[in-house]
């Protein structure tokens, strides 16, 4: 899996630290082994959040998720470019 990391020790905006083990970020997963997928289940993941545009997830398809795991598609930016569908999310409260 390219660029799958922890996020664990980061410190947010408002001086709080993330908990080891509970926030990761990837690059796409389309091409994630059965052992990727395999560690991600041990991880206990729950939620894959797909950043991708409706496009590119149609020209390099769907994430792979171990079985534990729902994929929520969630366009950083929507098809004009725009980042507001996000926005208007986070803004909203159900992320």
């Amino acid at each position: 899996m390219k660029t799958f990391r922890q996020l664990g020790g980061l410190i947010g905006a408002d001086g709080r630290r993330v908990k080891a083990d509970v926030l990761f970020r990837s690059g796409q997963l389309g091409g994630a082994t059965a052992a990727d997928l395999e560690r991600l289940a041990g991880y206990g993941l729950r939620t894959i959040i797909d950043l991708r545009t409706d496009a590119d997830v149609a020209a390099e398809g769907e994430e792979r998720a171990p079985a534990s795991a729902t994929v929520e598609h969630v366009p950083m930016v929507d098809e004009s470019g725009s980042a507001n569908s996000i926005r208007a999310i986070m803004r909203s409260g159900d992320a």
